[in-house]
């Protein structure tokens, strides 16, 4: 009963958020929302085990921060954009060390889509052997080692609020 109730509060937040995100209610959003929540909910929660219902609690504490990455990441490329320089992209391969991320397939999804939803950042694959992300950015001249710093605070943000005992 616990894993049905978990599935379908993440099935929801998915949902909610995607709503929240697009700004609208128009018919073709909501229909896209809830296609993208069902792909998500097959594809990749299916594998969360009912320990993971815990983490109901500490979702409010994930949304404050990571709606102020949000902030920070699309103010860095509003000034940007609006002083005209120059913006580069690039590939970074991130390595997770910590088993809290290659134990825990909830852990790992939500590190992923905190990297795709923060403006500038996109993962684009993970290697299950290697343990690495592929993550493209698009920042102002910023050295790959900068990127992997700013994965890892977050890497270390999102242990720090779920993986409290």
């Amino acid at each position: 009963m616990v894993k049905i109730l978990h599935k379908t509060f993440l099935f929801l937040l998915q949902f909610a958020f995607f709503i929240a995100l697009a700004g609208n209610l128009h018919r073709h959003t909501i229909i896209f929302a809830l296609a993208s929540s069902v792909c998500v909910y097959f594809l990749t929660i299916k594998n969360c085990s009912e320990k993971n219902f815990h983490y109901f609690f500490k979702i409010p504490h994930y949304l404050c921060f990571i709606f102020v990455e949000i902030a920070k990441s699309s103010w860095q490329l509003f000034i940007s954009i609006l002083h005209k320089k120059q913006i580069e992209s690039g590939i970074v391969h991130y390595p997770i060390y910590n088993t809290h991320f290659t134990n825990d397939p909830f852990m790992l999804y939500l590190l992923i889509t905190s990297i795709t939803i923060t403006p500038g950042t996109i993962c684009l694959g993970y290697n299950y052997q290697t343990h690495e992300l592929e993550i493209h950015y698009a920042f102002k001249k910023s050295p790959e080692y900068e990127i992997i710093k700013e994965i890892n605070n977050l890497e270390t943000k999102l242990i720090s609020i779920f993986c409290k005992i």
